[in-house]
C-alpha cells in the first residue's frame, strides 16, 4: 500500500455489476460460448 492511500469498506448501497452478451442467432448453444454465458448468468 502506498502512503496516503487507504482501503475502506463500502457502505450501502450494494454494489451490482451487469454484463451483457450479444450473440448471433443459434450460436449460444456452442459449448464454449454456452459455458461463458452460463458463468455470467450465475
Amino acid at each position: 500500500m502506498r502512503g496516503g492511500v487507504r482501503v475502506v469498506a463500502l457502505r450501502g448501497p450494494e454494489v451490482v455489476m451487469r454484463a451483457y452478451a450479444i450473440t448471433r442467432p443459434g450460436r449460444d448453444v456452442w459449448p464454449p460460448l454456452a459455458l461463458v454465458l452460463g458463468l455470467l448468468a450465475g
